[in-house]
């Protein structure tokens, strides 16, 4: 069952009037479209600026699209009542990429755990909200003696598990995890990684783990959404998605993984995913046609939508099902 979804979306980012030149707005995110099934993990993958955590933003209601709609239990976030809309901010937490700089550094682990409950279940007594504090520390793997220590006291793994535990005190049905472990240690990744896993499996969260890191994404995701300039321009089950990538950039992707992790679409012969000499300057083909070593005159028409190309699988490409 889908607890949220996004349909069609548009977003871009305001900018200050310009009284010397016109001021031409870009879209940032276009036609994205994606689901979150009950319980089970989303991940959205691509490089740096293509508009993965922009997306995240509106998903949690932070910025409202241009365009299209996002729906969390049927219902339109950016079109319901004031209490409502209270419910959903309740319901749909976030863990970011810095958990220190997450952290409010006037408050200790206490008063940062206790903040959430004071705002959304503010008719809690003393003892209930003690219960819930001890409850989240608990299951993070902290104890009760952190809970009077501020958060420079601890290492970025601790902070991270504090601000995890802030985000699940109120029991949500969403997780956003926007590159929640690559300011991390590798070891210590390892960890977070592991404990989001085991949050999930206790509490039935659905997540929405944001990454460029693709051998992480193997392990939390059980489907997947390629994003690259503001498109997403591919979708499917996380095992067809690295076993049968069917868009040129999620080979590229794939392919560009220093280590000899998925052989299937290592077959280059050394070559590099794409030869920057090589660009192709389009505006109305595809997206991708500029670095794209499979593209055809036909590529620089327009933009291909994103449409299915096997069971459960969409790809925004012309060849899908037909590439090498």
């Amino acid at each position: 069952m889908s607890v949220l979804s996004a349909n069609e979306v548009f977003l871009r980012y305001d900018s200050a009037p310009s009284m010397f030149k016109k001021v031409q707005l870009d879209d940032v995110v276009m036609h994205a479209s994606l689901r979150v099934e009950a319980g089970k993990t989303l991940a959205i993958v691509g490089e740096s600026g293509s508009g993965k955590t922009t997306l995240a933003r509106s998903i949690m209601g932070l910025l409202k699209p241009r365009r299209g709609s996002i729906f969390f239990e049927n219902e339109n976030i950016y079109n319901v009542s004031p209490l409502f809309k209270k419910y959903i901010q309740s319901q749909m937490q976030m863990v970011f990429q810095d958990p220190l700089a997450s952290l409010n550094p006037m408050m200790n682990v206490r008063e940062i755990l206790e903040e959430p409950l004071l705002t959304h279940r503010y008719l809690l007594k003393e003892s209930e909200r003690n219960q819930k504090v001890s409850d989240a520390v608990d299951k993070v793997g902290l104890t009760a003696a952190d809970l009077q220590r501020y958060p420079h006291t601890f290492s970025g793994g601790q902070c991270q598990r504090i601000a995890i535990a802030r985000a699940i005190i109120l029991e949500p049905k969403i997780l956003v995890c926007d590159e929640p472990v690559s300011a991390l240690d590798v070891s210590v990744q390892a960890q977070i990684l592991k404990l989001l896993l085991e949050l999930q499996q206790q509490m039935g969260m659905a997540l929405v783990f944001i990454s460029h890191n693709l051998a992480v994404v193997k392990l939390m995701a059980h489907s997947v959404s390629v994003m690259y300039k503001g498109r997403i321009l591919e979708q499917g089950d996380t095992d067809k998605i690295f076993s049968a990538p069917q868009h040129p950039y999620t080979r590229d992707l794939i392919a560009a993984v220093p280590v000899p992790m998925y052989p299937v679409v290592h077959n280059n012969k050394g070559r590099l995913p794409f030869d920057v000499g090589l660009q192709v300057v389009c505006t109305n083909g595809c997206i991708y046609l500029d670095r794209c070593r499979y593209r055809k005159n036909v590529c620089q028409l327009s933009q291909p939508p994103l449409e299915d190309c096997g069971a459960n699988h969409k790809s925004a490409c012309i060849f899908a099902n037909k590439l090498l």
